[in-house]
């Protein structure tokens, strides 16, 4: 009979991978945490400590709930002289 195993190993790994990443912080928080210790810090030195790109570090501060740009992007300042 085909069904003969259907559901064997149903429940087998339950927990194996429980609480695996606990204490690790997601970038968001790492943000945060580097926020609150250097309020006035740049992406560029978000993204050195955190050891991301500049990028990753725009698109978390875009998306956040919890996180705010505040200021000009002097990239495009730059360019309009």
């Amino acid at each position: 009979m085909l069904l003969k195993n259907v559901g064997k190993d149903i429940g087998k790994n339950d927990g194996k991978y429980v609480g695996e990443n606990v204490g690790e912080k997601t970038l968001e928080e790492q943000l945060i945490n580097a926020i609150k210790n250097k309020p006035n810090i740049s992406q560029r030195e978000m993204a050195t400590l955190i050891g991301n790109s500049t990028k990753t570090i725009e698109r978390i501060i875009k998306f956040s709930n919890r996180i705010r740009r505040i200021g000009p992007n002097k990239r495009r300042l730059l360019g309009n002289h």
